[in-house]
């Protein structure tokens, strides 16, 4: 079977969405398939910079094909949006079993050249910028949406996909599959000694462990407060960019906060040692993130597949993977007391937060693992 997967964007733009699509590349080829990953021409890095900086961090190590698509145009919106119109080429190339894009312009290529096509949506907003470009491009997906060729839109949360379902696409059409996580680098649970010795964290330090971005909109001025309350706890805070990093040690430094560690931003390859690291993983956020009631961030999985106890806060996406009192410590998302009543009960009951932890690993190891992601994919288009 061979796939073909195009994301439009360069390598080194939105690192977030890139991690997700290269995990689902390898796993399509776990899964026993051929995988042609397009990327848009590079326009600073040459094909084998881009191999090497693949190989390091994702350790993509030639289980997948990486191809670019050239176009003449060099302008870089007009080329996002026009990408589209030279990939006929490589289809013909290839010849695909089926393709998957998280980009609407590519549907009506890949649909009018007759290939059975995935179309995954990560947000209610296609285009985040223009609302005219958003509503033109909305109109290409739910026109695509009743195209036989089309197999599934699939949406990363069921909050999305009953978004798009009150938008008129049939639900027969909608698959809700939410992210998961590297099964081979979580499978082995980390002894939390030996790990923070490799990573320099003091050995009795109760360590509560933030892995994310630091945009404002994130919230993580909440974990700030945290610290003030429970000053006898390590807050760690992993993340960038820097700019926010910045800002962030100047409000701990006038709070006078000396429980609090800015690590910075580390290799994607090294995450899960913090996490593994922590005594309670966070996951806090802020109603000000647009994509709040949609997203389905990668930290929950990977928090899950540690066995650390998590704390995290109840937005609507969020609860439908993790449950208060069964799998994570879960908090009202408006209320900061709840969320310091329930990160006390956390540290309080070692043995109640221990057994979450075991359920959350058991579940994320049954349910979200990118493997087990992709199989579902490639069983319906087999059973199509």
């Amino acid at each position: 079977m061979r796939i073909f997967y195009f994301h439009n964007a360069e390598v080194g733009q939105h690192t977030a969405n890139l991690t997700q699509v290269i995990s689902m590349c390898k796993a399509f080829a776990q899964n026993g398939a051929e995988v042609i990953l397009c990327l848009p021409q590079p326009s600073e890095m040459s094909r084998e910079e881009i191999n090497a900086k693949l190989t390091e961090v994702y350790q993509i190590e030639n289980s997948f094909k990486l191809e670019f698509l050239k176009t003449p145009i060099k302008q870089f919106r007009l080329k996002k949006f026009t990408n589209h119109l030279f990939i006929r080429k490589l289809l013909k190339k290839y010849n695909p079993d089926f393709c998957f894009t998280r980009d609407v312009n590519f549907l009506n290529i890949f649909l009018a050249n007759g290939i059975p096509t995935f179309y995954e949506s990560h947000n209610f907003k296609i285009h985040q910028g223009s609302i005219i470009i958003n509503n033109l491009l909305k109109r290409i997906l739910l026109r695509n949406a009743k195209n036989c060729k089309l197999i599934k839109i699939i949406t990363i949360s069921s909050k999305l996909a009953e978004f798009w379902k009150k938008e008129g696409i049939e639900e027969s059409k909608l698959l809700s599959l939410h992210d998961g996580f590297s099964k081979k680098k979580y499978e082995k649970i980390l002894k939390i000694e030996n790990v923070r010795k490799q990573i320099k964290i003091p050995q009795n330090d109760f360590v509560a462990m933030y892995t994310g971005n630091l945009f404002p909109n994130r919230g993580v001025n909440t974990i700030l407060k945290l610290a003030q309350e429970f000053s006898k706890i390590k807050f760690y805070i992993i993340g960038g960019p820097l700019k926010y990093q910045t800002i962030l040690e100047q409000n701990a430094k006038e709070d006078n906060l000396r429980n609090v560690k800015f690590v910075g931003q580390i290799p994607f390859n090294k995450i899960h040692l913090y996490q593994f690291a922590a005594n309670i993983n966070l996951g806090i956020w802020s109603n000000k993130v647009p994509t709040i009631n949609y997203c389905s961030p990668l930290k929950i999985f990977e928090y899950m597949a540690v066995e650390r106890p998590i704390v995290a806060m109840g937005f609507p996406t969020i609860i439908e993977v993790l449950k208060n009192g069964k799998n994570a410590f879960i908090s009202n998302p408006e209320d900061f007391d709840d969320l310091k009543k329930i990160f006390r009960e956390a540290v309080e009951q070692p043995n109640v937060a221990n057994m979450y932890a075991k359920k959350a690993r058991e579940e994320a190891f049954n349910k979200y693992t990118w493997q087990k992601r992709t199989a579902q994919i490639i069983a319906i288009y087999k059973d199509k």
